[in-house]
């Protein structure tokens, strides 16, 4: 199948019709099962809370990511995107698709303006984590 322009389908969708309606937008397989408490108590946690403040935590200091992870703890509100992060053999990090990620409403923003047109618009794949 054509996995990957399935979810940038979705994401467009939420992204057209949902972003000013929603905080959180999680997308995931029909093999997984969210606690939606659990996830509504994370996300309205301390964690998030000094995430979305400028907190910068291991990931967002990896040495790849940490100029643009610099920008992004300045701007209010942050883009946070929550999940398993996979580390492609190129060294860069993603979220991996079988769990499931969340992204909070500036960073669907962020790729619904500029990650649809430019990551990866037409390619075709089985896998849903393009990379």
């Amino acid at each position: 199948g054509n996995m990957w322009q399935k979810v940038r389908s979705m994401w467009a969708y939420a992204y057209d019709h949902y972003l000013d309606d929603y905080d959180y937008f999680h997308i995931g397989g029909d093999d997984m099962y969210v606690a939606v408490d659990n996830m509504r108590a994370y996300l309205d946690g301390p964690e998030v809370k000094r995430l979305t403040n400028g907190y910068m935590d291991a990931i967002s200091n990896f040495s790849k990511y940490s100029d643009r992870a610099q920008e992004w703890a300045a701007k209010r509100p942050r883009p946070l995107i929550f999940g398993i992060p996979m580390c492609h053999f190129k060294g860069f990090l993603f979220p991996s698709g079988g769990p499931g990620y969340t992204l909070n409403r500036a960073a669907l923003e962020l790729f619904g303006r500029r990650g649809l047109k430019e990551f990866f618009p037409d390619q075709k794949t089985s896998q849903e984590d393009a990379y």
